[in-house]
């Protein structure tokens, strides 16, 4: 299952970096892991482009009272966007890529997540690519954290632990182009320690490439919006959470009142 690195003779390579999260709102943490750069991965290329993704269904979370609404989750990864492209515009490193777009989609599967967005991609190279000789191939790499990768590798999101293990096949085929770059955990277990029957599980992947970890600042790994949403609910001092967000979001919380008590 060791996927092709580099692109055969007659294709071209483009990697896209995808952040998929409920961005409730988004953080600094977010941040983080959207500059991430492909360096720390088999593939000697860095992304081109970079993609926040929002599914409006989750597998394991039902809407509360007092939730933002979509449009307003939206809103805040567009800002968090602009932020991406203005870091890039200033910058030389890996990961600065300024083409950044954002996404919603209805899907709360991960393996069904990028089954859409491959269709899609490759439906859109190939219509740029009709007048070209050359063969673009999109290779998504999903940012995510230890516990979404926990959860994907949960055969209760398949029904049986084979069929979880065939959608795992077809997710990290080398046709298919998609990879996982993960986060390590800032304080605690660590991901070999915390749950030795997933690390069977999914000792594979790693160990073909398929799954790479990574790391990024404690501070900022440790931030969560679930932290932020509780601190504003408990009407703590803005500066308890205004760091934990980028300026403009912060402000733009302030402004619509945000995860206030009703």
């Amino acid at each position: 299952m060791q996927g092709q690195d580099y692109p055969i003779d007659g294709e071209d390579l483009i990697n896209v970096s995808i952040l998929d999260s409920s961005f409730n709102p988004p953080t600094m943490a977010h941040l983080a892991l959207s500059r991430l750069s492909n360096t720390t991965t088999s593939v000697n290329t860095d992304f081109n482009a970079k993609l926040l993704l929002y599914s409006m269904k989750n597998a394991d979370k039902v809407p509360t009272l007092g939730d933002t609404s979509p449009s307003e989750r939206v809103e805040m990864m567009i800002l968090l966007a602009k932020e991406l492209e203005r870091l890039g515009a200033a910058s030389v490193e890996p990961g600065s890529s300024q083409n950044i777009a954002v996404a919603v989609c209805q899907e709360p599967i991960f393996v069904e997540k990028s089954k859409i967005l491959q269709a899609y991609f490759v439906s859109r190279m190939e219509y740029l690519s009709s007048s070209s000789s050359t063969t673009t191939m999109v290779r998504l790499t999903f940012l995510l954290g230890i516990d979404t990768l926990e959860r994907l590798f949960m055969p209760k999101y398949y029904g049986t632990e084979e069929d979880m293990r065939a959608a795992m096949q077809a997710l990290f085929a080398s046709d298919n182009g998609t990879r996982v770059l993960c986060v390590r955990r800032a304080f605690g277990q660590s991901y070999m320690q915390s749950d030795p029957e997933l690390v069977e599980r999914d000792k594979d992947y790693v160990a073909s490439g398929a799954v790479v970890f990574t790391d990024i600042e404690e501070e900022l790994s440790s931030i969560s919006s679930s932290e932020v949403r509780k601190n504003i609910q408990q009407g703590k001092t803005t500066s308890l959470w205004k760091g934990k967000v980028i300026d403009t979001i912060a402000q733009y919380i302030e402004e619509h009142g945000l995860y206030r008590e009703q």
